[in-house]
Order: structure tokens, then C-alpha cells, then sequence
């Protein structure tokens, strides 16, 4: 199975298309704070766009898509870079993105105690402005490609000194396996889908209640 998170007017077909807004064709209308309603290891990808800058509980959010993804499974995510000002012309949207924050999930900090359960694949920094500069569109449109060599060279580096002279980075996109090891499950009841089950506060997967 694959699966479309917020697809919004954008269906995919081939993808199990998930979003919030009732009035949107979609296969699934369910809030993505939530548990999503799919079963443990039954994806081999996810994927979204323009989505988790709009979520309350990106925490949960990306435990629930570990949970749901197969071990071979790819997350794959896309969105606005915190500096870019449309990352902020959504009073909707709740957070920036930087690509710093993609090494919480896939790198090991010690001061932090983050455990190590993804795996990065894939991530870019893309820059792109030819659509809004009007008549410089050409000039702009030669210039993307340079740039988004240069920026992608030291990610981190661009977003610390760079960003600001370039207008802003435009967007962040990034592809992410779960890594799944065995578990000394750490189980916690809660509510789900109108039933009671249990929940692991460690590797997240779910589990009908017993009795």
C-alpha cells in the first residue's frame, strides 16, 4: 500500500489519499494529529506535501508514520523551508522546517537522548523563484541551478549563512526509513478508532487489549 498524507485537490491514483477536510475527495477523512488508520508494517510508502508545517503534533505525526511503514518503507516529505517568507504567509502554518531538524530524527545526539529510528536517504535544499520575478524570470530561472548545487553542497551551512542572501530557500524535501529493531515493549492503553487498545511508548506500534 501506498499512501498520500494531506493530499488535498491533489488525488493520487495508485495512493490511499488521506485528509482532514471532509469536502475533499479523498479515501480517508481523518485528522493527521491523530493515530492514523492504518495497520503496523502495512505501507511501503508515505508521502506528503506542504502537510507537517500545518500539524500541532509533528512528534506523533512521524512516530505514527514509523509505525505504519514496513521496514523497507520510505517516508517521503516536502515542504516549506523556514526561510523562505511563504513558510510564513499561512497564518495556518505552525512551524518552519529546517533541514536541521531532519538530523533529529536520523542522527544521534547525546545531550539530547534521541533515539536512532530512522535512516535518511535522500535530502535537498531547493531554491526556485523564476515564477514571481516577472520580466527577470529568464535571468532567475538560469540562476536556480547553480544555486541549488551550491546550497545542497553544505546543507547546514546555507541555512546558517547563506539563506538570507539568496531571498530564502524555497523548499525542503527529504525520503527517511524506518529502522525497526526488536523492542522491549513498553505498552500504555488509549482510545483508537472508538476502541480501546494498546499503544508501545517506544517503538509506537498498536495492539488489540487483551480481555
Amino acid at each position: 500500500m501506498k499512501i498520500h498524507l494531506g493530499c488535498g485537490k491533489n488525488y493520487r491514483e495508485g495512493y490511499t489519499n488521506v485528509d482532514v477536510d471532509e469536502s475533499i475527495n479523498a479515501d480517508f477523512h481523518t485528522d493527521l494529529n491523530e493515530p492514523l488508520p492504518f495497520a503496523n508494517n502495512s505501507a511501503e510508502e508515505i508521502v506528503s506535501e506542504h502537510l507537517i508545517e500545518h500539524l500541532t503534533n509533528l512528534e506523533g505525526y512521524i512516530n505514527e508514520c514509523w509505525r505504519v511503514l514496513k521496514p523497507s518503507g520510505v517516508l517521503k516529505t516536502r515542504c516549506p523551508h523556514f526561510s523562505s517568507p511563504y513558510a510564513w504567509a499561512n497564518p495556518d502554518h505552525k512551524r518552519g522546517i529546517a533541514f536541521l531538524m531532519i538530523q533529529h530524527w536520523t542522527k544521534s545526539y547525546p545531550p539530547y537522548n534521541v533515539s536512532l529510528r530512522w535512516r535518511l536517504l535522500d535530502a535537498k535544499l531547493i531554491w526556485k523563484r523564476s515564477e514571481y520575478v516577472g520580466r527577470a524570470r529568464p535571468l532567475v530561472k538560469m540562476l536556480e541551478e547553480p544555486i541549488n548545487f551550491l546550497i545542497n553542497l553544505y546543507p547546514s551551512l546555507a541555512e546558517n549563512f547563506l539563506a538570507g542572501y539568496i531571498g530564502g530557500i524555497w523548499e525542503l524535501y527529504w525520503e527517511m526509513q524506518p529502522i525497526k529493531d526488536e523492542c522491549d515493549h513498553d505498552w500504555m492503553e488509549l482510545a483508537y478508532e472508538g476502541r480501546r487498545v494498546m499503544r508501545c511508548n517506544r517503538c509506537c506500534i498498536l495492539k488489540e487489549k487483551e480481555g
